[in-house]
């Protein structure tokens, strides 16, 4: 090898040397300053970015509220109901019927409530409730509910047998009519009742005279009641 090429190898070892040494301190100085330098310049940053950003609170517009009713009648016999249910996070209630405005209620930190509602129309009435918040706004309203009002009893017409009549059979047929989803019972058993009105039911007699007692009820719980009497003499 001659002197120049030997002069070349000895310049490229340094070289190598320089550049190996360089990437073993910027490896040093990065694990070493470099991830904390990092750190603080992203706080920095986040910190000016920050004094620009609105103030976010934790009032929402939107308010959050819990009503429900729990018991209410599908059916009643009376123009007077009772309401009851529960309540969150609401200043008042408000009850309408037939769509009109029929009570108003404070139900401000109570978890439940009780309402009284009259003036029920005879037939279907529909209810519901609206929850009002302490600004006067509607924040919860409940579904419409279907409430059946029938004050007279149901009607029972018996065509056969006649009242105060004689058999010789020791079983009879008992037909008559009724309202259509009203429930029968003879002498206090369940009689089937078609969509019409009619039903029909077989009454064992005994010897002389049987009363044999036909009731009526419908959904609103209204009773009616007919008795007639039998007499059953075996022949001779």
């Amino acid at each position: 090898m001659s002197r120049l090429e030997k002069h070349l190898e000895k310049e490229r070892k340094q070289k190598l040397f320089l550049i190996i040494f360089l990437i073993i301190f910027f490896i040093i100085f990065f694990f070493t300053y470099g991830i904390q330098i990092i750190i603080d310049a992203s706080i920095f940053i986040s910190k000016l970015t920050s004094k620009n950003r609105p103030v976010e609170t934790n009032q929402s517009s939107t308010q959050y509220g819990l009503l429900d009713i729990e018991n209410i009648p599908m059916a009643t016999n009376s123009s007077t109901i009772e309401i009851k249910g529960s309540v969150f996070n609401l200043e008042k209630i408000v009850g309408y019927l037939n769509d009109k405005k029929v009570i108003e209620k404070e139900v401000k930190n109570k978890s439940s409530f009780s309402l009284t509602i009259d003036s029920l129309n005879e037939g279907d009435n529909k209810f519901y409730l609206e929850g009002f918040d302490d600004q006067g706004r509607l924040i919860k309203k409940t579904q419409k509910y279907n409430i059946f009002y029938k004050k007279e009893k149901p009607k029972i017409e018996i065509e056969e047998p006649q009242d105060k009549s004689q058999t010789h059979k020791d079983r009879i047929i008992v037909k008559g009519k009724t309202e259509p989803e009203t429930i029968i019972k003879i002498n206090d058993l369940p009689v089937v009742v078609d969509v019409l009105g009619n039903f029909e039911a077989e009454v064992a007699l005994s010897e002389g005279e049987n009363k044999i007692k036909i009731t009526a009820s419908d959904i609103a719980g209204n009773t009616a009641e007919k008795i007639i009497t039998v007499s059953y003499q075996k022949e001779d």
